[in-house]
């Protein structure tokens, strides 16, 4: 509206009886036009591509809650693993997923890292088990450390889970 406000505006202002100034608001219009419909060419994609972003998200987010749910079932958790399982690493996960995917070394890496701390907290009355646990404690911290760190996790908060860990 704008725009034709305009041509018309410079119709009454300027034209006496040369008619090449239609023919320079036309050219001037066509460019605008074109340069409007681009934009919203942009704009569309644009929102496809956040749409698609938000789906892949959310199938993120319900892949995970499986992966979590399905290691977790029927178990008790204290609250500092529980905290750290279905908050912080929940979000590693979920990045991991949208950005490597589930057939990664990375996606199984970290899965791994969840059933090693659930193996961890367990009772292990076997010498041999709680040997395991001994050498495998170390790694495991250093795993979810670096983790935690990828995601930008508070440190303090860090400290305070694994800490927590280290008591149970």
């Amino acid at each position: 509206y704008k725009k034709i406000e305009g041509i018309v505006q410079r119709i009454l202002d300027e034209f006496d009886d040369d008619v090449a100034l239609f023919q320079e608001l036309l050219d001037d219009f066509l460019a605008y036009r074109s340069q409007e419909e681009r934009r919203a060419e942009v704009m569309e994609q644009r929102t496809r591509d956040a749409e698609k972003g938000r789906a892949r998200s959310e199938l993120a987010r319900q892949r995970v809650d499986a992966e979590l749910a399905q290691r977790t079932a029927d178990k008790q958790l204290p609250e500092p693993v529980d905290t750290l399982i279905h908050d912080a690493w929940h979000r590693l996960l979920v990045v991991t997923y949208l950005k490597h995917g589930e057939d990664s070394q990375f996606w199984h890496r970290a899965l791994k890292v969840v059933e090693l701390l659930l193996w961890s907290i367990d009772y292990h009355p076997e010498r041999e088990a709680r040997e395991q646990l001994v050498k495998k404690v170390q790694a495991l911290v250093e795993e979810l450390k670096r983790g935690l760190n990828k995601i930008g996790y508070n440190p303090g908060e860090t400290q305070r889970l694994l800490d927590a860990l280290e008591g149970i």
